[in-house]
């Protein structure tokens, strides 16, 4: 059973930090510029597009989709949202109390999302009413080890201030997923320096950040995972081309 007045709490808080979500965006530029490098590179333009929780709507846009559904409980990010991306769609909705209006995607992605959640596992099992076989769903969260510096770059106001969240590992998120019928098809670290630092973060990030035992201690997570249990269609198919390498 859902905490009606925390998530009231959460939708006042994201509301109130709404005409300021550029500013924060600004002083983490790194950090989302990568982030939304590599969502580029795993989904390719002119697919359609759901992202739960989508905020002011700007990764979503960043992909280029044929077709772009953002969903949010936050009216006051959805108003940013519709006002400076028109051409997509925005619904204001609880993607833990989401309900199927018909529509099936090419991807479906959670960014920043899941430390939000009080039932993760409903909310998958709700994602699944908007899948294919062959969709993607994309997870993108923190690597929990960074809870501390975090909540350090809060207190010094250098990152976006946020409440208590669920702090999974990524065997936490792949057993939801085994749970609701979904298969992980890749899991990616990266970033083991989110601010630039000139030459360093860069070299650090290319060529150092992967390597095994360096990579558990990135602060970004990635996910893709297909709904396994479907019932494929012959005459119609569509595939994202990611390398598979589970870390």
């Amino acid at each position: 059973m859902l905490d009606e007045r925390s998530k009231q709490e959460l939708i006042t808080r994201f509301d109130s930090l709404a005409e300021r979500r550029d500013e924060w965006k600004r002083r983490n530029k790194y950090y989302y510029e990568d982030q939304e490098r590599y969502f580029k590179f795993l989904v390719p333009e002119g697919l359609s597009v759901l992202e739960l929780g989508c905020g002011t709507g700007d990764l979503l846009n960043a992909l280029r989709p044929k077709r772009g559904v953002g969903v949010d409980f936050s009216p006051e990010m959805l108003r940013i949202a519709k006002e400076r991306y028109p051409g997509l769609e925005f619904r204001e909705a609880d993607v833990e109390q989401l309900e199927s209006w018909g529509e099936t995607f090419d991807v479906v992605f959670l960014s920043d999302v899941v430390g939000h959640l009080q039932d993760i596992e409903e909310t998958l099992r709700r994602v699944r009413a908007f899948c294919r076989p062959e969709t993607r769903l994309i997870i993108a969260y923190y690597n929990f080890l960074w809870e501390p510096i975090l909540k350090l770059g809060e207190i010094l106001g250098l990152k976006m201030p946020q409440q208590y969240q669920n702090w999974l590992s990524t065997e936490d998120i792949c057993n939801l997923l085994a749970l609701t019928s979904f298969q992980v098809v890749k899991a990616e670290c990266r970033l083991f320096i989110p601010k630039r630092v000139p030459l360093l973060s860069d070299l650090l990030n290319k060529y150092v950040a992967s390597l095994p035992g360096i990579r558990k201690l990135c602060l970004c997570r990635y996910i893709v995972a297909r709904p396994t249990g479907m019932r494929e269609k012959k005459d119609y198919s569509t595939t994202i081309l990611i390398p598979c390498r589970n870390e």
